[in-house]
């Protein structure tokens, strides 16, 4: 069975952690990389081929909505699901407006990525395409 490779994207070395436990217990997940910062989520990116971006909004040297737009522009198929630490729905419509397919919510971020990873249930309110 293939896997979904998944790059985590996340400014703080404790969020990526906590991804990455968490898609190591989701059957379908392979965790292939990690990037502390835009440019380098862009980067690995091209290096990697993932499948799944798991990308913040507030990265720092390249924010998450410029990576976004960047790897959906050459990377049309990549599925890119953006963190934000507010539920507001300003932060849906502009990730929607960079083609990003989702968002989670950083202030819940476990249940945010059971909502949309765990045991295949995929809950439309988190899915933006």
């Amino acid at each position: 069975m293939a896997r979904t490779r998944v790059l985590v994207a996340d400014g703080h070395r404790e969020i990526r952690r906590v991804v990455r436990e968490f898609f190591e217990t989701q059957p379908g997940y392979l965790v292939v990389g990690e990037a502390s910062d835009g440019i380098q989520a862009v980067d690995e990116v091209e290096r990697l081929k993932p499948d799944l971006v798991l990308l913040d909004l507030e990265l720092p040297l390249r924010n998450g909505l410029e990576a976004t737009r960047m790897i959906k522009r050459r990377h049309a198929q990549t599925r890119v699901v953006v963190s934000t630490t507010f539920d507001d729905p300003l932060y849906r419509a502009k990730a929607s407006e960079v083609n990003a397919d989702g968002i989670v919510v950083k202030s819940s971020l476990k249940r945010s990525l059971e909502s949309v990873f765990g045991s295949g249930r995929r809950r439309k309110d988190n899915w933006i395409r």
